[in-house]
């Protein structure tokens, strides 16, 4: 998927400045982008890296200055997640049901629509909200609530411990990069 830097502006509404023409492929932090990809500055602590950034464009807000080619919007952090649609649309949701592979207590609560992958585990008295989705390698410890609308894409270890009326969670996540693991 391409887009040039005048097809974005007018998707979203916004001016831009730079070559209409600009082909853009994808999208990408400020450090790691390339000439070929938009990024965006949000927050105000990253503006250095806007004078170093190898991005082909940048969503910023109308008051940064800049002479790099961007699309200038008075939302940089919400239209630049409305690009990253275009160049990176949402994964079908696997059908819902508990995978073979999956371990689920059988006092945890499911939801309506709810798809467990393998090699998950669910614990006792843990409850996943409606049309959950949790994909491979998900724990969710005794008592662990996940909401309604909610997925997992990363491995997420999630432990809820009841003591004595006092409610204490530990939780860590190791994120992997797409199509890794």
């Amino acid at each position: 998927m391409q887009r040039t830097l005048k097809q974005l502006a007018d998707w979203l509404g916004v001016e831009f400045s730079g070559d209409p023409g600009l082909v853009l492929t994808g999208v990408g932090t400020l450090e790691s982008a390339d000439e070929h990809t938009l990024s965006f500055l949000a927050n105000p602590k990253y503006k250095d890296q806007l004078s170093t950034t190898r991005a082909g464009a940048v969503v910023l807000s109308p008051d940064t200055a800049t002479q790099h080619p961007c699309l200038r919007s008075k939302n940089p952090y919400a239209d630049f997640t409305k690009v990253v649609t275009l160049f990176a649309p949402p994964v079908p949701l696997p059908p819902a049901g508990v995978h073979p592979l999956a371990v689920v207590h059988p006092d945890a609560q499911l939801g309506d629509q709810v798809a467990v992958g393998p090699f998950c585990v669910i614990g006792a008295g843990a409850r996943l909200g409606d049309r959950t989705v949790l994909v491979a390698q998900v724990f969710g410890g005794e008592q662990a609530e996940i909401g309604d609308d909610q997925g997992r894409d990363e491995s997420v270890v999630a432990d809820v411990r009841r003591m004595e009326g006092v409610e204490a969670m530990h939780a860590a996540k190791k994120h992997f990069p797409a199509g890794a693991a």
